[in-house]
């Protein structure tokens, strides 16, 4: 049967067949393809350039932060260092006493003489001083000479014993205008040497005398100084031998008469000291000083030693104060032979 009869005209007729649809169709699906085909390669290389932005900006950051830690480990490091070298500095080294206020120096292998104080006693009243109107005295000076001054090898404490011999002569003359009898003790004085450290100028500590007839000794006294910035402790020993010229006893020698007919009377002590300084083996800083006034009777009626509360310059314990000039200052280390 045809089914292609035309009822409208009453016979059949075959009509050409429209593809105009499928075209459009096509196109529009070729359409959508290059459009999303161009989409996604324009989304492509879009991505793929943000890939790249963030591939750098991530480069950038990373260098950035590279630099950061670095300049951040150079600056900890710098002041580290800063820190560490201002840590480790050592503080200024203090000037030495001696040095600061100028102390002068003198050679103990020369000698020297000063002026010694004599004392007048009534051995049976003990009274001192005796009127004047019995005995009238010279004037009496001490010499003083220093012998080979000598230091031991290190004991297993890196100690040292340095010995100071030290001699002092006095030679006491005087006349006697009335006949006092025998109870009159004449006797001269003399000052012993201060003894202080280079560095602090402070006076050691000396202990008192023990007397055993014309021996004297003494226990040992120890100080404590600040040596190459640490406190340490010397000890130190001195002992005395006291004997006398021509007759070898105290007795006073007649030696001669005055015009007027009073006898002149002589006696000659010998002192022999010994001073022991018991110092770690690099310690330079022994100092002897004494004032060129020698003895007064201020100083004779102190009856002690000065102590570590004074120093070599004063104040003493009479409140004086001296210049350099007015004292003799021995540094005892530069002498050892």
């Amino acid at each position: 049967m045809n089914n292609n009869y035309n009822y409208e005209n009453g016979y059949n007729t075959r009509k050409p067949q429209n593809n105009t649809g499928l075209i459009v169709a096509i196109i529009i699906t070729l359409c959508i393809f290059i459009t999303v085909t161009t989409v996604l390669i324009i989304v492509l290389l879009k991505g793929g350039k943000n890939k790249e932005e963030t591939t750098a900006e991530i480069a950038t950051t990373t260098t950035e932060a590279t630099t950061a830690s670095t300049t951040e480990a150079t600056t900890t490091e710098a002041t580290t260092e800063a820190t560490t070298e201002a840590t480790t500095t050592e503080e200024p080294v203090p000037v030495p006493y001696a040095e600061a206020n100028g102390l002068i120096w003198s050679d103990p292998y020369t000698g020297f003489s000063l002026p010694a104080y004599i004392t007048v006693t009534d051995k049976t009243t003990e009274q001192n001083p005796v009127s004047t109107e019995f005995i009238v005295p010279y004037a009496c000076e001490a010499a003083y000479t220093f012998g080979d001054i000598t230091k031991t090898e290190p004991d297993i404490y890196g100690y040292v014993s340095i010995t100071v011999p030290l001699t002092v002569v006095t030679d006491v003359k005087y006349n006697e205008i009335k006949n006092y009898g025998s109870g009159l003790y004449i006797d001269s004085h003399f000052k012993l040497p201060d003894i202080s450290d280079y560095n602090e100028g402070r006076l050691l500590n000396l202990p008192s005398w023990d007397k055993e007839i014309d021996n004297y000794v003494q226990e040992s006294s120890k100080n404590d100084i600040v040596w190459n910035g640490q406190t340490t402790t010397i000890y130190i020993e001195r002992s005395l031998t006291r004997t006398y010229s021509d007759n070898g006893d105290s007795t006073y020698d007649k030696i001669g008469t005055t015009p007027e007919g009073y006898s002149i009377y002589e006696l000659q002590t010998i002192w022999e000291y010994t001073y022991k300084f018991y110092v770690p083996a690099d310690y330079n800083g022994l100092v002897f000083s004494l004032p060129r006034s020698g003895l007064t009777a201020e100083w004779y009626n102190i009856q002690s030693d000065n102590t570590s509360d004074h120093y070599v310059l004063g104040p003493d314990k009479k409140g004086y104060t001296f210049t350099p000039n007015e004292l003799i200052t021995i540094k005892i280390n530069d002498y050892i032979r």
